[in-house]
């Protein structure tokens, strides 16, 4: 989405019906909202959900192509296509999750989290169970954003003090940046909530109600699990490439599309570009990922289509992509830490003049529950929002339309 508009907005099309943008879905989904919708900041009201959650796909921006088999030719590829979620490689977790009577749930997917917002809401106390798999996974800290958030219910349910919760990460730590996780490690030891790194979830037990998981430092070869009992769980998937894109020529072992880290571009084939969770970038896969890669792609891709026309032109590839990203995480109590970085976990804070960003806010908090959201379905269809640039867009964006070069 964000990708076209900007293509549109440089004019590297003559009219919008050059670009084809395929989706599986006629729905669009605001995923972050999945987070705020399971953790109750949404409310109960399906009307109020169903929009803060998703959009219908509209032909101004999006033409919606069935898996019929016809086959599309193209002259350049932008792979934007995200992961699959593969809850089916946790056994037994598909079954409990689609149980209305199982105490699973999950925020990765829509009628999950809706599940187990009702879960959370009419809980009566017990062992509460969250859990987090080896990565990649769609932003680092999204796990134990849930994790907060039930924990501050409980407290205004005034039944904290019946409620037992522990969070299993496959992490050796809280967060992959030291600054972040020492911080959301003081937070969860403030808030008696129980951490326990290095256990990614195998198998659920639905029946009898017991998660087990693996120690990730054991040997594969070594079938030992630790058995833990539960009444509420929320399970978080593995996730991979998708079987297409994985098996496609210009991706890597991995499955992932093979680009250079600082251009977006396929290592294998100019006329190919890749970002967020599709991708082979080693960085946290967030929305503000993909907002900072967007330009650097579009920029590049009209740097290539002008070189495609003429050779000797005086343009290139540039490397413009650091690495920016950032993962908004709610601590609870309207309060929100923002943690930005770059590649190699390099610290690069918006706020930092102002604020510890280690330190959460509810100024942040306002910013990821108002006006992201508002951001997100308003200005990014219009390629009117570049990330920490907000709407300005960064100078290598700006100049030049079109591709033809004098």
């Amino acid at each position: 989405m964000s990708v076209a508009a900007q293509i549109l907005k440089k004019e590297l099309v003559s009219k919008a019906s050059d670009i084809t943008v395929f989706d599986k879905s006629h729905l669009h989904y605001y995923q972050p909202g999945f987070t705020m919708l399971s953790g109750g900041l949404l409310g109960s009201n399906e009307e109020d959900i169903e929009r803060a959650c998703s959009k219908y796909c509209t032909s101004q921006w999006l033409k919606l192509i069935t898996s019929s088999g016809k086959a599309f030719t193209y002259d350049y590829l932008v792979m934007a296509c995200g992961n699959q979620l593969r809850f089916d490689l946790i056994e037994g977790a598909t079954e409990a999750l689609e149980d209305p009577e199982s105490p699973v749930g999950s925020m990765y997917n829509l009628a999950y989290a809706k599940k187990i917002n009702r879960l959370r809401e009419n809980f009566k106390g017990g062992k509460i169970v969250a859990t987090q798999p080896s990565m990649p996974i769609k932003c680092g800290g999204a796990p134990q954003k849930w994790v907060y958030l039930c924990e501050e219910s409980m407290r205004k349910k005034k039944i904290r003090n019946s409620c037992d919760i522990h969070f299993y990460t496959a992490l050796p730590q809280m967060f992959p940046v030291k600054k972040y996780s020492d911080a959301l490690y003081r937070i969860v030891t403030e808030k008696n909530i129980v951490p326990h790194f290095e256990y990614e979830a195998k198998k659920i037990d639905s029946k009898n109600k017991k998660v087990y998981f693996k120690k990730i430092s054991q040997q594969p070869q070594e079938d030992t699990l630790l058995e833990v009992p539960y009444d509420l769980l929320h399970l978080v998937p593995l996730q991979k490439p998708l079987p297409c894109v994985a098996k496609a020529a210009f991706s890597n072992q991995a499955g992932y599309v093979d680009v250079h880290k600082h251009t977006l571009q396929s290592v294998k084939f100019d006329n190919v570009f890749a970002l967020g969770d599709c991708s082979s970038l080693p960085t946290s896969k967030t929305a503000a990922a993909v907002f900072a890669q967007s330009p650097v792609l579009v920029c590049n891709l009209q740097n290539t289509m002008i070189l495609h026309k003429n050779k000797n032109a005086k343009v290139e590839v540039k490397e413009l992509y650091d690495g920016y990203t950032s993962c908004p995480i709610f601590v609870g109590d309207n309060k929100l830490m923002l943690a930005e970085f770059l590649y190699d976990g390099k610290i690069s804070e918006t706020f930092s003049s102002f604020v510890d960003q280690s330190k959460p806010t509810q100024f942040f908090y306002y910013l990821k529950r108002y006006v992201f959201p508002y951001v997100y379905w308003h200005h990014v269809p219009r390629a009117q929002w570049f990330g920490r640039n907000t709407v300005v867009a960064p100078s290598f964006f700006r100049g030049r339309k079109g591709v033809h070069f004098s």
